[in-house]
């Protein structure tokens, strides 16, 4: 089910959108996130904003469900050099959620442990402010 509901996130009607973003948060809650991560791995490499957008911003949702001691690694592991990519996206609204998403994932591995998947981006000093 996640690629059709990520698929429907290039619709930008807040009526089809809203239930969407509720849906896949749900879905989140009940399901392993480590099981999802290639499915979602497609979703992020679809050329569509606002499906890049829609999964940047899930991944900051679904990681504040979690702490340091319960993060899923495989998910972190698998995700993170994608939205480090993104941070570069010509999109504006990707490139910010990207920032963001970097911050939720940040906030679970540590300074240390992220600065080994941001290469380049720790020297984009203005980048850095928004993770």
């Amino acid at each position: 089910y996640i690629p059709v509901i990520f698929e429907r996130f290039k619709e930008k009607k807040p009526t089809l959108r809203d239930p969407l973003i509720e849906c896949i948060d749900t879905i989140a809650l009940t399901v392993n996130l480590d099981m999802l991560v290639d499915e979602l791995s497609n979703c992020f490499n679809k050329p569509n904003p606002q499906i890049k957008l829609q999964a940047c911003n899930f991944i900051y949702r679904v990681m504040k469900n979690y702490n340091q001691t319960s993060a899923p690694k495989k998910t972190i592991k698998a995700v993170t050099p994608i939205l480090v990519k993104f941070t570069t996206d010509p999109d504006a609204e990707v490139r910010e959620a990207a920032c963001i998403g970097l911050g939720s994932i940040m906030r679970l591995t540590g300074d240390k442990v992220m600065n080994t998947f941001l290469g380049n981006l720790q020297e984009d000093k203005t980048k850095m402010k928004k993770v």
